[in-house]
């Protein structure tokens, strides 16, 4: 189900048809003595109103609900049927705003006006605010033709610079993903992108894909408390109407940005090869890992596997134990729970090193090394854990050594 959000012109009808613009061009607004639909105080009923002798002006309009501070004497009860039994007027029925601007302003009587549409909005930062809804999908329709945004896209998304854009603040009930479709018209060609905290701020989300008239899809992830910030925008200064679609889908996924139990790492993104997988585990060699405070690694019931490799990184770091000489990575593991961190590493090409400390990364108290073989192989080493307090495990090489290797993090 799709709500659609756009301003209605609520027109007050004339019921007297072709007689009325004859009395309009003899210098009369109305048909004297006939009946002309109104709208109850508070646009919610629909009435009549009898158009008086001097064919420039109009009684009360009723049957109506009387309102507080009305004195229409004692309120009557809703008539659900009584909008039904009007009849509705022809398409082509003339308004009072038609025959007020017939007879001009100096003889146009003192009669209630047609309610006109809000101007469009400049587009500029924050936006108009939309509330998603899990029930209904959310929809709009906007045009960047009259807009004075001058926001710039990154990457892909930087083609819309010369272009004006929209901005929209996008705020979520609750934790879950959005999925944004943005359809431009005829010759329009839109491009979009997704901000975060700040309308200005981070891009975390971008969509180039189409051609003019073309559908661009984004999806990214929100949570309470933090807005993100759609705009549309249009390559080659050109602008045109488009119309959007947003689904909110509420929930918890891989890739939010926050640490769900069992998720090893959640990097906002589901990209592998940076760091943090698509599911959420570790993967690549992220240079975060190179040197202190290292690569942030969530411990929970279950094992955590890492495989990367030393040989890209420096000879920083050494434990009481070994890896003066060689290449370090540093991983800030966080336990999940009180017990036992046990770390179990194997290598096939080096001579394996591990120690680990307490805060701060490079200079805390060690808490433990492990170089019992001092051949090609494994290490195994257990340190004492406390449940949200950072550790800091190193993965080091004895005498030069460096290369590939597999880890393995249990909780216990």
């Amino acid at each position: 189900m799709t709500r659609k959000f756009a301003p209605c012109l609520m027109l007050l009808l004339l019921g007297c048809g072709s007689s009325a613009a004859t009395h309009a061009a003899s210098g009369h607004l109305c048909v004297p003595g006939q009946n002309v639909y109104c709208l109850c105080p508070g646009g919610v009923e629909k009435g009549t109103q009898l158009c008086l002798d001097n064919g420039l002006s109009f009684g009360p309009c009723e049957p109506c609900l009387a309102t507080e501070g009305d004195d229409i004497g004692e309120r009557r009860q809703p008539d659900a049927t009584a909008s039904e039994d009007l009849e509705a007027p022809p398409e082509d029925a003339t308004t009072q705003a038609d025959l007020l601007a017939d007879l001009g302003p100096d003889t146009a009587p003192d009669v209630p006006k047609d309610v006109a549409e809000p101007p469009p909005s400049d587009g500029k930062c924050p936006g108009e605010t939309m509330l998603l809804d899990a029930e209904f999908d959310t929809g709009w329709k906007g045009s960047t033709l009259l807009t004075l945004g001058t926001a710039t896209g990154e990457g892909a998304c930087a083609v819309g610079a010369a272009g004006h854009d929209v901005a929209y603040q996008l705020d979520v009930p609750e934790r879950g993903r959005v999925t944004v479709k943005v359809t431009g018209d005829s010759a329009f060609d839109p491009v979009i992108y997704v901000r975060s905290g700040a309308c200005l701020g981070k891009q975390v989300g971008c969509s180039d894909d189409t051609g003019p008239g073309g559908k661009e899809v984004l999806q990214f992830f929100a949570v309470p408390g933090t807005p993100v910030y759609l705009f549309v925008d249009g390559k080659s200064k050109i602008g045109g109407p488009f119309s959007v679609d947003v689904q909110f889908q509420p929930g918890v996924f891989c890739g939010d940005g926050v640490v769900d139990p069992e998720e090893a790492c959640d990097d906002g993104n589901a990209v592998d090869g940076d760091g943090c997988s698509a599911g959420c585990k570790p993967d690549g060699f992220p240079t975060s890992a190179a040197t202190c405070p290292g690569e942030t690694i969530h411990v929970w019931a279950l094992p955590v596997e890492i495989s990367a490799t030393t040989a890209t990184f420096g000879n920083i770091q050494k434990g009481s134990c070994g890896g003066s000489s060689g290449r370090d990575a540093v991983y800030a593991v966080v336990p999940h729970g009180s017990g036992s961190l046990t770390a179990t590493i194997t290598a096939t090409d080096f001579d394996t090193v591990l120690y680990a400390r307490s805060a701060p990364c490079a200079t805390g108290a060690e808490l433990g090394c492990a170089n019992e073989l001092k051949v090609v192989g494994g290490e195994k080493l257990t340190v004492p854990a406390v449940s949200g307090q950072t550790l800091y495990l190193f993965v080091d090489g004895y005498k030069y050594g460096k290369g590939y290797f597999h880890l393995t993090l249990s909780l216990e």
